[in-house]
C-alpha cells in the first residue's frame, strides 16, 4: 500500500497577497480619492461662480475694492491651484498604473492575476451556473481533490 499525500487546499482562510500589490492598492486608493475629492472641493465646496462676489464682500468689508475683473483674477488662481492638484494626481494615477503592471511581471507565480483568475474560471465551471449568486459564495470552498 503506497503513502498517499494530501493536498493543500487552495483557499485557507484570507488570502494574503505581496507586499507590493497591497502598497499599489492602498496608494491607487489614495490617489483616486484624492482626484474625486479635488472635484468636489472645485465644483461643489468652492463653486467658483459664487466665490467672486463673496470676495468682493469680504474685501468690501475690509476697506478693500476690487473691480469684477480683478476677482475673476483671484478665482482663477483657486482653480488652477486646484487644478494642479487634479493634474499632478493624475500623473500619480499614471505611475502607479505601470508600477502595476511592472508588479504583475515581477509577482510570484501565484500571485499573479492571471492565475488567479484561472483558478476562479476553472472553479465556476466546475460548480456550474449555481456559483452565479453571490448568496452561496462557491468560489470560498474550492475542492482540494478531483472529483470522481
Amino acid at each position: 500500500m503506497t503513502p498517499q499525500t494530501e493536498q493543500a487546499p487552495l483557499a485557507t482562510g484570507p488570502k494574503r497577497n505581496s507586499l507590493g500589490l497591497r502598497l499599489w492598492h492602498w496608494a491607487n486608493t489614495a490617489v483616486i480619492s484624492g482626484l474625486l475629492l479635488t472635484i468636489l472641493f472645485l465644483f461643489v465646496i468652492v463653486q467658483m461662480k459664487t466665490v467672486g462676489p463673496e470676495f468682493q464682500k469680504v474685501l468690501a468689508a475690509e476697506g478693500v475694492t476690487f473691480s469684477r475683473e480683478q476677482v475673476r483674477g483671484l478665482t482663477r488662481i483657486v482653480s488652477h491651484r486646484i487644478w494642479g492638484w487634479h493634474i499632478g494626481l493624475g500623473v500619480a494615477l499614471t505611475v502607479l498604473l505601470v508600477l502595476r503592471i511592472v508588479v504583475e511581471v515581477v509577482q510570484k507565480g501565484g500571485q499573479r492575476f492571471g492565475v488567479k483568475l484561472a483558478v476562479a474560471r476553472r472553479v465556476f465551471r466546475q460548480r456550474g451556473p449555481s456559483c452565479k449568486t453571490l448568496a452561496t459564495p462557491c468560489w470560498l470552498n474550492i475542492p482540494t481533490s478531483p472529483s470522481t
